[in-house]
């Protein structure tokens, strides 16, 4: 988050003949509502749309402060009565302008995939459930979301005692005319403010409004009230390994951290990921996160989405070569199993420097690029014939995003979803999934 300027969007189409046809890929980049943007090499839609014939177009939205402040004054002085939903509303705009104007690039505006991973993938989720989002798009891909911390976690609630803090922080909580105190104070100002959040990896993010995301996600699924679409849902095999390298855990407080995250149940996720030797906290609460917190609550999604519609399911579990992110000095990975945004690389076909994937890695590249495509297309992720991938309510299988792609039913059992299943995980709206 540097700036209050980055309302912009990249647009990255073939040189070709414009026909008005081609399908058009709308991606929202990741990176917890804080940072992240699509300057960064890693979103560099030039591959993607040259190879697959698409016109791939990339959203920057405000972040942060900016992007998810929900304070009553602001509420008061907004027609609809709400606030704290900036920078969802930035992405609408976003789909409404590639609904206006895309075909002057090639694209159709009736064929428009949204996919985003992590922060981006938890907005798609909410595009799915928001009615202002209705129409503006016809295929959804949600990569590395967890549902249960997805879009959103607090309600006004608890998002309007966060807005407080900013208030006092900027000293306009004394001022008569608050919103006009706000909107007066310097935009650096806001943008030191990062510490002043709880440490979350989840804030901030979008409010449960009541009126542009009117629900929790998972609940309106359950309920059908969905803007119905083909969906496309995965994780990366050890997702959360790189979230729990930060941490740089050691033995003394797995127990604890066990505790901060699954409450009553963590005596018996400690049974079942337990801690033998100092080096080993590391890796076994990465496990426990990873299948706890990411995959088999995208199972959960994954089966209460095929009651209603059409969806597919992946895994990456190709071992990366090249990485999407740059890690921390001393940050280290505990094995070579892909992590969060692993598979970004292969999606765009670049690593996080922008260098152009090489040898099997282009290979597989190209593979990603051709599922993806196929799937804005169509709706069925099904290239030139190649209909291996069936969709997820045939038998619950997932494709394995790997060199030699191939579906599978094994990954329920290697992310030990049996157990989690019997979890009280809870979502934001008090629901149990």
């Amino acid at each position: 988050m540097t700036s209050e300027d980055c309302l912009q969007l990249n647009i990255y189409a073939a040189r070709k003949p414009i026909d008005g046809r081609r399908p058009v890929i709308v991606i929202f980049p990741g990176g917890g509502f804080n940072e992240g943007a699509i300057q960064m090499p890693i979103y560099d839609g030039k591959l993607l749309a040259q190879r697959t014939g698409t016109v791939v177009v990339t959203v920057n939205y405000r972040l942060g402060v900016l992007g998810f402040l929900s304070h009553p004054a602001l509420d008061a002085d907004d027609p609809a009565g709400r606030s704290g939903n900036y920078g969802f509303l930035d992405q609408q705009a976003a789909l409404r302008w590639v609904q206006r104007h895309i075909m002057t690039f090639g694209g159709s505006p009736h064929n428009v995939t949204i996919l985003g991973q992590s922060a981006g993938g938890f907005s798609v989720l909410n595009h799915l459930v928001a009615p202002g989002s209705a129409g503006l798009f016809h295929r959804a891909i949600i990569i590395s979301t967890p549902p249960a911390a997805a879009g959103p976690a607090v309600d006004v609630s608890g998002a309007q005692p966060q807005g407080a803090a900013v208030v006092r922080a900027v000293h306009c909580d004394q001022a008569l005319d608050v919103a006009s105190c706000l909107r007066a104070t310097p935009i650096a100002a806001f943008l030191k403010l990062a510490s002043l959040l709880p440490t979350s990896i989840f804030v901030p993010m979008p409010v449960r409004d009541g009126v542009d995301i009117p629900v929790q996600p998972m609940t309106a699924i359950r309920e059908g009230r969905i803007n119905h679409a083909p969906v496309m849902v995965g994780t990366a095999r050890r997702d959360l390994d790189l979230l729990v390298a930060a941490l740089q855990l050691d033995r003394s407080v797995y127990p604890a951290e066990l505790r901060s995250w699954f409450k009553g149940f963590a005596p018996e996720v400690l049974h079942r990921y337990p801690v033998t030797d100092a080096a080993d906290a590391e890796r076994q609460f990465a496990n426990a996160m990873t299948d706890g917190v990411m995959f088999c609550q995208n199972e959960w999604l994954r089966q209460a989405l095929a009651k209603r519609g059409t969806v597919y399911g992946f895994e990456f579990t190709q071992s990366p070569s090249r990485q999407a992110w740059s890690l921390a000095p001393g940050t280290r990975l505990h094995d070579s199993d892909p992590h969060h945004g692993s598979e970004l690389p292969y999606i765009f076909g670049v690593d996080k420097d922008g260098r152009p994937l090489m040898g099997e890695d282009e290979k597989l590249s190209r593979i990603v690029m051709g599922y993806v495509a196929a799937f804005a297309r169509s709706g069925t992720p099904h290239p030139r014939g190649d209909r291996r991938w069936k969709h997820y309510g045939s038998g619950r299988s997932l494709m394995m995003l790997q060199r030699r792609p191939e579906m599978s039913g094994s990954a329920r059992l290697i992310h030990h979803c049996d157990f989690w299943d019997r979890s009280p995980i809870y979502f934001p709206s008090g629901t149990k999934r």
